[in-house]
């Protein structure tokens, strides 16, 4: 999660992306393009190493947000 301390928007793409894995779904719930999405999935990618539209990468990222989430209660 530290990678991702002061990229708000790269955070919030991966959140999305991870409720409904698909970039033009996304992209309408976030209100941006779809390239906007793929761009930030870039960059989360970058940052972590974890890519997204990989299941098992998915699987991984999902569990560490759950934890992190736990872990700010």
């Amino acid at each position: 999660m530290r990678p991702l301390r002061d990229r708000d928007a790269v955070r919030e793409t991966a959140v999305g992306f991870l409720g409904q894995p698909s970039l033009e779904a996304t992209a309408r719930a976030l209100f941006v393009h779809a390239n906007t999405v793929r761009y930030r999935l870039g960059q989360f990618a970058e940052a972590t190493g974890y890519d997204l539209t990989d299941v098992r990468e998915a699987f991984v990222v999902r569990v560490a947000f759950a934890f992190a989430a736990w872990d700010e209660r």
